[in-house]
């Protein structure tokens, strides 16, 4: 993937697509990884979306 060879840009739209099924299962802990990955990163979406992930007691 993208995001594993560090391009951050991929990371919020593959947690996008992963916690909203496009293309790929639903995997909101991967999803989750993601955003997390981007907001610390320095993208305040990154944190937005991992922090709904969190409090929907996603691990």
């Amino acid at each position: 993937m993208f995001a594993n060879i560090g391009d951050m840009t991929w990371c919020l739209n593959l947690g996008h697509m992963s916690a909203r099924a496009i293309g790929t299962k639903q995997e909101n802990k991967k999803a989750k990884e993601l955003y997390k990955k981007r907001c610390d990163g320095g993208t305040k979406a990154g944190c937005k979306f991992y922090k709904i992930l969190d409090e929907q007691g996603i691990k």
